[in-house]
């Protein structure tokens, strides 16, 4: 039976995906965080955190306050997105696969 630290992160759970924060050279801030967020490109990047994870409200809200949305992409993975930094052709593509995070 595989330990806690063989799951693999589901980002509906309340989990956080350590490894890809580790894969893509995250760091731990002062306070022994990680960002929640990983930048992917301009106006797009990777929710690191799963839906029910104790603090996602605080990630949504200030992911909001950036004038971002968080839509739900392939796999079931959760994307902050801001419209007004992706071109129109990166919008588009992003309406096919992801559905919007009320």
């Amino acid at each position: 039976m595989p330990g806690p630290k063989n799951k693999k992160f589901d980002p509906q759970g309340s989990g956080f995906d350590i490894k890809a924060a580790k894969r893509a050279g995250l760091k731990r801030n002062k306070s022994g965080h990680f960002q929640s967020v990983l930048p992917i490109q301009p106006g797009l990047g990777r929710i690191l955190k799963g839906a029910k994870h104790p603090t996602f409200a605080k990630t949504k809200r200030a992911e909001r306050n950036l004038g971002n949305v968080i839509v739900t992409g392939p796999g079931k993975s959760l994307f902050s997105v801001n419209l007004f930094k992706l071109t129109k052709g990166q919008t588009e593509d992003l309406k096919r696969g992801f559905k919007l995070k009320p």
